[in-house]
């Protein structure tokens, strides 16, 4: 009795460490250029998202603008907005938010091109993608936005996900605050925003 629980408890045990890699990797955030993570249907022009969302993200403008391993946009053309994080190597994080014309207003897609094997930036990857996914309710509180889970398809942002400072107040409501007491209120400052 006592050798069969062994050889069970050792072939246990074997499975695990063999299944180990696997599990790791199954949580893990990849690249991938074809599906985006982030998907939005926004009623309004191109160019009034890319200036909102552009603003809206608190991050840095231009690599010398931050340390290594932070994010910041690269660049925002052509209906493309690049975001990288600092590598001296140039193999760090790579994302893009692609803007085109929809039938009702704007399809916004974020795309993961590039994501090396670092627990600390794969945090800050998924911070960003929170805040694109508020941004762009923001910009729209209608917004239909789909937000790709790690090994899961693309399923609906619920509403209540979005922050209160970007909410903007219905027909009947408003508002006495200015956009910059909401976001100081709301605790959104572009110094605190990836630490």
């Amino acid at each position: 009795m006592l050798p069969t629980l062994l050889l069970a408890a050792a072939v246990l045990v074997g499975v695990v460490l063999l299944l180990r890699p696997r599990l790791k990797n199954a949580s893990a955030l990849e690249a991938d250029p074809l599906s985006p993570r982030i998907s939005a249907d926004v009623r309004t022009g191109e160019e009034q998202v890319m200036i909102r969302l552009t603003r809206s993200l608190t991050i840095a403008v231009g690599r010398d603008q931050v340390g290594y391993g932070e994010i910041y946009v690269v660049s925002s053309a052509d209906d493309v907005i690049e975001l990288a994080s600092r590598s001296e190597i140039g193999r760090g994080f790579h994302g893009e938010i692609r803007l085109r014309r929809g039938r009702r207003g704007t399809v916004a897609e974020y795309f993961l091109l590039r994501l090396p094997d670092d627990e600390t930036l794969h945090s800050r990857v998924l911070r960003l993608e929170r805040q694109i996914a508020e941004a762009l309710r923001g910009i729209d509180d209608e917004a239909e936005v789909r937000m790709r889970s790690v090994g899961v398809a693309a399923q609906p942002v619920p509403r209540a996900h979005a922050p209160a400072a970007v909410r903007r107040p219905s027909a009947g409501q408003r508002s006495n605050r200015s956009p910059y007491s909401a976001r100081r209120t709301a605790g959104a400052t572009p110094s605190d925003s990836f630490r």
